[in-house]
């Protein structure tokens, strides 16, 4: 995925790109809020999620991110690489970066993010991922838009993935 988002980017936009990758002033206030209103809405989900597997559709929880990274000498490490960081860079660039700066190309600012947040959270193959990302998603497309860079999207979808694997760690 990560050779896609890159070969995409250069091809379609990269000085675009390129201007929303440089690293702004970015504002702690902002950062604080959106931090804050991740961490309730992934307590949310965490536990909404819960509700439906286990009560609803009586599946324990025997699967989770960190499991799936048992073979690595540090498994909770390599989980939070793959799940955490990786995905907050490249997703953003792709999602946030190329794929909103195409779409605008065609298609007014809220279409532009909304668009881009379906795609987002279609990408991750599950009803239930469309569910609680889409308006991630939305979130990640407005501050895109409204800051003019991917800084505090990134930054957001670092947060949100790093709490799900600690809500796993911690057994909440």
């Amino acid at each position: 995925f990560a050779i896609i988002v890159i070969i995409t980017a250069l091809a379609f936009s990269p000085g675009k790109l390129f201007s929303l990758l440089k690293v702004p002033k970015l504002k702690l206030r902002v950062i604080g809020r959106l931090l804050f209103v991740l961490t309730l809405y992934v307590i949310l989900v965490h536990y909404l999620n819960r509700i439906i597997f286990e009560d609803f559709f009586e599946i324990s929880e025997g699967t989770g991110y960190i499991k799936g990274y048992s073979n690595f000498g540090n498994p909770v490490l390599a989980c939070f690489l793959f799940v955490a960081v990786f995905p907050a860079f490249f997703e953003e660039v792709f999602f946030r970066g190329t794929m909103f700066n195409l779409t605008h190309r065609v298609a007014g600012l809220k279409a532009t993010i909304i668009i881009t947040s379906i795609l987002f959270s279609v990408m991750h193959l599950t009803l239930i991922s469309v569910i609680w990302l889409l308006p991630f998603g939305l979130l990640a497309g407005y501050m895109r838009a409204r800051y003019r860079n991917l800084w505090y999207a990134m930054i957001g979808h670092l947060w949100y993935n790093s709490l799900i694997i600690l809500l796993e760690i911690i057994k909440l």
